[in-house]
């Protein structure tokens, strides 16, 4: 113990080497103290420097969604909007960016048709994640769309299943959900449900951000047409 704190983590530095490294991994709304001394036979050195690498999520509110925005918008059919990835089986999606705007559908017959990003960010378990996006409905018949967030094996998921009646403007939806497990490398996906060959599903301002909004452990799903 230093004072009145319980030691978590420790290298007291017996090999004789004068570097230590402690890994250990922290829980958000904690605070910790970290301390540098002197002990054994250790003789004094000139100047000591402690460096910290952080990683993780440890912000509030920060995006890990890259061009969520979709203002890098990439050409089709072959190249995807900045950081996202395009999927369809047995072909992928007809797809443009117009105004900022991601814009997808699938053909008759596809199997499946997703945009999704690799966040590349670690997610501790028990973290609180909120999903926020703007969906829409150009066509003139009504198109369900999927989100689900993710670790990149799938091992944990959080998805929710939205209706868009015909011709929605882009409307915000949201998503909650708590961790079960620890994440290597989280993962935002949306799958237009469909095979109508209609355009358009469209998606917009994506986020995902740590929160706090909720204390359950429920995977929530907020639509504003749910009655």
């Amino acid at each position: 113990t230093e004072g009145n704190l319980t030691e978590i983590a420790c290298n007291d530095d017996t090999s004789g080497s004068l570097l230590s490294r402690v890994t250990y991994t922290a829980q958000q709304g904690t605070t910790y103290h970290i301390v540098v001394g002197r002990y054994g036979s250790t003789p004094p050195t000139a100047s000591t420097t402690l460096r910290l690498s952080l990683s993780g999520i440890s912000s509030p509110e920060t995006n890990l969604v890259r061009n969520g925005n979709f203002n890098n918008g990439g050409t089709p059919p072959n190249t995807p909007p900045q950081y996202w990835n395009i999927f369809g089986a047995p072909i992928n999606p007809i797809w443009n960016v117009t105004g900022g705007v991601f814009q997808f559908y699938r053909q008759l017959n596809s199997t499946q048709g997703v945009i999704f990003q690799n966040l590349g960010v670690n997610i501790a378990s028990g973290t609180l994640l909120e999903t926020r996006i703007d969906l829409g409905n150009s066509s003139g018949q009504r198109k369900r769309a999927v989100v689900m967030l993710h670790d990149s094996d799938f091992s944990d998921l959080f998805i929710c299943s939205f209706w868009l009646p015909p011709n929605t403007p882009l409307t915000q939806f949201r998503m909650t959900g708590r961790a079960q497990r620890s994440w290597t490398n989280a993962t935002i996906s949306v799958y237009a449900s469909m095979a109508d060959n209609l355009p358009h599903l469209r998606v917009d301002n994506v986020y995902v951000v740590v929160s706090s909004a909720s204390s359950t452990n429920a995977v929530l799903c907020y639509d504003p047409f749910a009655p």
